[in-house]
């Protein structure tokens, strides 16, 4: 007899219930049912793994086809092994992460506007995987003067994929009712002054401020803000080049699949959707996490440990392709949709402003 889960709506999930706590008939029956079918669902799942190669979530099943496909293209394990990063490297690149701009100015908020308009980009994070450049070699450090000419450095901001750690003095938006693009969470180090001004966690101006990010975001930065004292204190660069053609064809085919499902059966069309934005968050994963630990017969019965040694963290040594995948769809996927939306709306007249951002779509006025 198959058991299937009842329906969650009568059960008032914000009771705290301990072992001990009395169930009524049908909270009893909810609970049953609920363990039963995760037996059952298990069960179905042992023909083709153990209980150890389940994958947790749902975004396990996603990782291990893209493992599977991007493994069986010839020569792929021994080029991502030639981009290993360094756990300094690594540290940088986590550092410089950053997510889409959610937001507004909020010069701007607190407003009626009539006469808006909004558009939306179908996948546009597969997108920005499956089209542009990514880091296609070992981060390489690139010794510079420490007050480095802004020409200069555009050389590599140009032609290479960079992260750069840099602070400068005076910086303020070159347009003030735009939407501002240094949150200020990102920043090192960030010294107010007599007339800086922050607003929605954003950096409009300050009397100084220091980050670490990639070579996307410091060019939407120069591009936006009016700044001086540049200094460069750390300019790593790798080569630029698609991600692997295994990769690509994976997230590809998943694409058409969704796409094929659109205008039929909506909830398989959903499942599908699911599964290629899971392509992107699968990767939006920090692989280094400290174990937590439960302990009862101890004074503190939860303990977070540390990583003592991250060279040795068996998610990371001797080889551990998620960390370069991390690197390149973390860092570069997220700023690369944000710098070409910024690129797009940089093309709108004055009066045509973006009022509000959140990928992947704006709203104008």
């Amino acid at each position: 007899m198959e058991n299937f889960k009842l329906s969650g709506d009568d059960f008032n999930y914000r009771i705290k219930r301990y072992p001990d706590t009395p169930l009524t008939k049908e909270e009893m029956e909810y609970c049953v049912v609920d363990v039963l079918g995760l037996c059952q669902a298990i069960k179905s799942k042992l023909d083709e793994d153990t209980l150890c190669t389940i994958p947790m979530t749902s975004t396990g099943y996603i990782r291990r086809e893209f493992r599977e496909a991007c493994l069986a293209e010839d020569g792929y394990k021994r080029h991502m092994m030639s981009m290993a990063l360094t756990e300094h490297t690594y540290a940088l690149c986590v550092e410089a992460c950053r997510g889409g701009i959610s937001g507004s100015n909020n010069i701007n908020t607190g407003w009626t506007i009539e006469g808006v308009d909004s558009f939306d980009i179908k996948s546009s994070y597969p997108y920005q995987m499956a089209t542009k450049y990514f880091p296609q070699s070992k981060f390489m450090p690139i010794h510079l003067p420490l007050h480095t000419d802004l020409k200069y450095l555009k050389r590599y901001l140009d032609n290479k994929c960079c992260l750069i750690v840099w602070e400068c003095r005076n910086i303020k938006l070159k347009n003030w009712e735009s939407i501002p693009y240094i949150s200020k969470a990102k920043c090192r180090a960030v010294v107010r002054g007599e007339h800086g001004r922050f607003g929605n966690g954003k950096v409009y101006s300050a009397e100084r401020i220091g980050m670490c990010c990639t070579e996307i975001d410091f060019k939407i930065i120069c591009d936006s803000y009016e700044f001086e004292d540049l200094s460069v204190h750390e300019l790593w660069i790798a080569d630029r080049g698609m991600l692997s053609k295994a990769f690509r064809k994976k997230l590809m085919d998943m694409f058409q699949m969704k796409t094929n499902l659109e205008d039929g059966d909506r909830y398989l069309y959903a499942k599908f959707k699911n599964k290629i934005n899971a392509a992107f968050g699968m990767m939006l994963t920090d692989i280094l996490n400290a174990e937590v630990i439960y302990d009862s017969s101890a004074d503190e019965v939860w303990q977070v440990g540390e990583i003592e040694d991250v060279g040795t963290h068996s998610n990371f040594m001797p080889f551990n392709h998620y960390s370069v995948w991390m690197f390149n769809v973390n860092v570069f996927a997220c700023s690369s949709a944000t710098y070409y939306w910024r690129n797009y709306c940089t093309r709108f007249k004055s009066r045509e402003t973006a009022m509000i951002s959140k990928p992947p779509y704006r709203v104008f006025a």
